[in-house]
């Protein structure tokens, strides 16, 4: 992954510039449905909110839906999250896929023991790009913009995505039957695979299960072998 340009977002248009250096990615593939998922889910919000680490990172929450049969249906889960974790498990040559399941910028890291290691190389590389993304609201649409200040190099790809904090769900079937859930960063939309410009322009749908306090915008550049 090229680098990431995370920004909450407000009532009014808001503009944030990348980081110098690269920012890295934190994916989680989660599920209410799997007993195992809520330490990680909780060690993810520690890292989000924990602003002493010092870290340069975005991290987000996937749901998949391949634990939905057990009884339990993860209401913010996607087949599509489903699919892209496939993805990343083939790129990494594993075996099956699993939850929880974490990889920074594509690739697959275990546990989280040491991870936070993990991030300090990728924040001590150069952004190859230089760009700034806005966003505003118009009506029931997201506006965004990613503007880069030079024509970049082929081969970049790109994609938004917003994501949501402070979610709660009282689980009542399952493996996680009578716990009351609570996530951050979860993914709630993500974008078709953009090709890079000049300017790259798209706009979001607002869901009206959405809570735009809560949210925040990102966009993730990346080079053809995904990172």
């Amino acid at each position: 992954l090229a680098f990431v340009i995370p920004s909450l977002y407000a009532d009014n248009d808001f503009c944030a510039q990348s980081h110098p250096q690269q920012t890295a990615l934190l994916e989680l593939y989660t599920s209410e449905g799997c007993s195992s998922c809520p330490p990680a889910d909780r060690w993810l919000s520690e890292v989000v909110k924990d602003r002493n680490l010092g870290l340069n990172v975005l991290a987000l929450a996937f749901h998949v839906d391949y634990w939905d049969y057990i009884g339990w249906k993860d209401r913010f889960a996607s087949p599509e999250y489903t699919q892209r974790q496939r993805t990343l498990a083939n790129q990494n040559q594993m075996r099956t896929m699993y939850t929880p399941g974490f990889f920074i910028n594509a690739r697959e890291a275990r546990n989280t023991r040491g991870m936070l290691s993990r991030f300090q190389p990728e924040n001590q590389s150069q952004s190859p790009i230089t760009a700034q993304l806005k966003v505003s609201r118009q009506n029931q649409q997201y506006q965004v913009s990613l503007n880069t200040l030079k024509k970049p190099q082929s081969g970049y790809q790109l994609r938004y995505v917003v994501f949501e904090n402070e979610l709660t769900s009282d689980v009542t079937r399952g493996e996680n039957d009578g716990r009351k859930l609570t996530h951050q960063q979860v993914v709630r939309y993500l974008s078709p695979e953009l090709p890079l410009s000049t300017i790259s322009q798209h706009s979001i749908p607002i869901n009206k299960d959405w809570i735009l306090p809560q949210q925040g915008v990102a966009a993730l550049i990346y080079s053809e072998d995904g990172h």
